[in-house]
This record gives C-alpha cells, structure tokens and sequence, in this order.
C-alpha cells in the first residue's frame, strides 16, 4: 500500500543538525550565518581587495596601484596608494562602532604622516567623518559631527613601531556617552578619551590608505579587517580572530537528519522543494537500518557521510527502484553545500511516496509447563492424553501479534506419565475486550482447570496459578 510522508522543515525539533551550522526557521532549512550579529564588514585579503563579507556592496576599488600580495592588502610604496569602498550597509554605524585590523607598518618612524582609514559622507567631505592617521609622534582620531564639524581629535601618544611586525589596532567609539578607546595588541594605548556628538547615516565612503581627500601617502600593508557597529571592548581584552569567519556561511557541507523514520518495501517518489543559486546545493543520502547510503553511478552503496559520497534528489528518482531488495527502515540526511561560503541553499520539503511495510513482529516468549499424569491409583494411563487451549478466541499479544485460539493435544509418556508442552505466556495476552487470558488444561470428565502461564522458560503444572 503506498504512503506519503512529509518532512515539513517547520518543527525544528524534529530534526537532528548542529546548530552553530544550520538553523530551520521560517520554514525552511537552511545554513547558519556565521558572522557575530554586530559585525558589518570583514576583508581577509587572500585574493583580492575585495571585501570577503558584509552587509552591502563589497566591491573594492582599488587607487594607485594598490592590491593584494602574499595575503596583504600590499600599500607599502610611500605614495597614493588606497582602496575605497561602498561604507552603506558596510560602515556606516553612526554613534558607536569598532573597527579592528592587522597593520604592517614599512618604517620605523614615518616620513610625513599616513593615514589608515577614513569614513564619511564622500570623497572631500569632512561630513560625518571618522579617521585615523600615524604621524610618527601622535597616533591620532578624528571624528567630525553630521555637520562636519569636529567632535574630537584624539591624540593617544607616541608608539615606536617596528618595521615589517604585524599589529592589531582596534578603535571603539561611543559617541553617545563620549568614550574612545585604542588598543594595540589587546592592550587599552592611552587614556580613554571624552567627547559627545552627533553623527547622522550620509555615511558612503570607506576607504583604506589615505585621507577623505585622498591626498595622504601610504607605507603600510593591511593583513586583514573587520568593523562593527557596536563597541567590542571597553578593557585589555586577547586577540581572537577565531570569532570572525572567512566566509558568511560554513562550506564544510553541514547535513540536517530526519528524526522520523519510515518502514517500507519499496520507494516510490521523492519530491524536493529546494531554493539554491550559483554553485550552491542540496544533496542527500538514505539509510538502510541505520547505514547511510548513496547510488555511486552503478550501485547503491555504502557512504562514507562524505558530500561526494551523496546524490541529488533527480539522482534518487532515476534509480530509486533499485534502493530497495526486502523491507528496510529509512531516513533522510540532507547536506547542505554552500560552493564559496557567501549563500546558503535551503530547503522546504521533501515529500516521500514509498509502500508501506509493517514493523518486525514482537518477540514471542514461551515457557515449558510440565508434570506427570496418572491415575487414582498411581498408575500411568496409556493413551491417556488431555487438552490445553486458551479461554478466549481472539488474542492480542504485546502490540502487534494476534494469536488463533487452537487445541493442544498432550500425549504424557507410557512409561512414567510425564508430558511437557511449550506455550505462549500469558503475562502479555488480551483479550479482544481487554480482559487478562488463561489457558484451560482439560484433562476430560468435566475435570477443567484455568491456568496462568508466566512469562518464564520452565514452570511445574502445579506452581501455575
């Protein structure tokens, strides 16, 4: 008889993934976005200026020959070298923010001053505008009010750099309660600095190397970084990267698993609603009792849980006749692969016509009863034999088992008038109106005796109650 189930991806405790991978909500299943909830922008720098992710437009545009070399944004030239991007979406947080980068200075003392990055309005705009440059005698911030008028230039000291050595430089501000804050390698450099202001959302401009006019030279490498639009910290704190991913979501094939089951002779249909874009995917791999397989071109074999080792969901319908050889039990272990870690593919539902196939019947437990018969005189009868039978005629066993109610003949032994015969216990019997069920040993004469038998290997006749 053919069944459909469907796996509705709705009721999130119906399903066995990791969490910090993937996540089933509104309706669907789908990856887990790694990135802190607070995090706008990230460039890793591995391959190009570009930024790896963040909330809007991560095209870089690179100025003056500057690129990327060995994993760094390469700007070590002492000339105009800068990259700017789109901040909408991507640093345009207003009163509070943080950003955080590896700094690769290319000299011990500055010629001139260099400027990291600048943030406003637009190019020569000093609308809005947050920025920092290294004068060689003052590290200093710059923060300039919607009307562009300045909020606060924070001086936070001298620092000697070495030249070549990495750095991690973080900013804080929080222009609402007027606190600003610098750190270099973890550690608070300089005081916290005081000043409130306003600055509004005609933020556009992101760019890295130069001034927001765009006429400052760079002599530094950028290995990598990550803004926020909420302070990270407000004390000496260790660096962690492990924190910020180098893709939105995890590319290691995450793989959600029906928790139901279903028993079946045949599979007859599987139907996928999925949602994926470029070289994103959803595979699969059925289980037979509990090992997982896949349909290798030829055959169904074993998987090894691997993506490789799985199949489309076209893939299962083009060979599911041959899934199965006698009755199984199946699930579903769907992986989910996103091809560069910046999409995820999700998916609805998977709809399953099989034919239906009962569960394996229920253990069925027996006991022995013996004893000897003879007659008033001691004697032993020969071809003296009795009944034993059940006092009801349809019997439930344990959850699935009807048992037919049909006479027992005994024939005891000629020599000594010992019989044994084997039954099934009683101890899970009822009857069709769920009353408790006995044997009847009737020995003929009217003698008819009601016994339970218990759910035991071996019992006397006369311990039976």
């Amino acid at each position: 008889m053919s069944f459909l189930i469907d796996y509705d991806f709705t009721v999130p405790t119906n399903y066995t993934y990791d969490s910090d991978k993937v996540e089933v909500v509104g309706d669907k299943a789908k990856l887990k976005s790694l990135i802190p909830l607070d995090a706008t922008f990230y460039a890793n720098y591995n391959t190009n200026v570009n930024g790896t992710w963040g909330s809007g437009v991560l095209t870089g545009i690179p100025i003056g020959g500057a690129s990327v070399n060995g994993g760094l944004l390469d700007l070590a030239h002492s000339d105009k070298r800068y990259v700017n991007y789109d901040a909408v979406d991507n640093a345009d947080s207003q009163q509070t923010g943080c950003i955080r980068f590896k700094y690769v200075p290319n000299f011990i003392t500055p010629v001139g001053e260099h400027y990291v990055f600048s943030i406003c309005k637009e190019n020569n705009s000093l609308l809005n505008l947050i920025a920092y440059r290294d004068t060689g005698s003052h590290h200093r911030l710059h923060i300039h009010d919607s009307t562009g008028a300045s909020i606060i230039e924070c001086y936070f000291g001298y620092k000697q750099w070495v030249a070549s050595q990495e750095y991690e430089i973080e900013f804080n501000w929080d222009l609402t309660i007027g606190e600003i804050r610098m750190f270099i390698d973890g550690v608070q450099f300089s005081t916290t600095k005081i000043a409130t202001g306003t600055r509004d959302s005609d933020i556009n401009l992101f760019r890295i190397g130069s001034n927001y006019q765009a006429s400052s030279n760079s002599n530094f490498s950028i290995n990598t970084i990550v803004l926020f639009s909420t302070v990270q910290h407000t004390a000496n704190y260790t660096p962690d990267w492990s924190i910020v991913p180098d893709s939105k979501y995890d590319i290691s094939n995450p793989n959600i698993i029906t928790n139901a089951s279903f028993r079946h002779e045949n599979l007859d249909d599987f139907i996928e609603t999925i949602n994926i874009s470029g070289g994103d995917n959803v595979k699969y791999q059925l289980s037979k009792n509990g090992v997982w397989y896949y349909w290798n071109g030829t055959i169904w074999v074993v998987s090894n849980g691997s993506y490789t080792q799985s199949n489309t969901g076209s893939e299962i319908i083009a060979n599911k006749d041959s899934f199965t050889g006698d009755v199984i039990t199946t699930q579903i272990k769907v992986l989910l692969h996103s091809a560069i870690g910046d999409t995820t593919p999700d998916i609805d539902k998977i709809a399953i016509e099989y034919d239906y196939a009962g569960e394996d019947p229920d253990i069925v437990d027996k006991c022995i009863v013996w004893g000897y018969l003879v007659d008033e005189k001691g004697f032993v009868m020969n071809n003296k034999s009795f009944e034993v039978y059940l006092n009801n005629d349809v019997i439930k066993y344990k959850t699935n088992i009807m048992i037919r109610n049909k006479r027992v003949k005994v024939f005891p032994k000629a020599t000594n008038g010992y019989w044994e015969v084997e039954l099934v216990e009683n101890d899970n019997m009822l009857s069709a109106n769920e009353e408790s069920v006995k044997y009847i040993f009737d020995f003929g004469d009217n003698m008819k005796y009601e016994k339970t038998v218990p759910n035991t290997t071996l019992k006397n006749y006369f311990e039976l109650v």
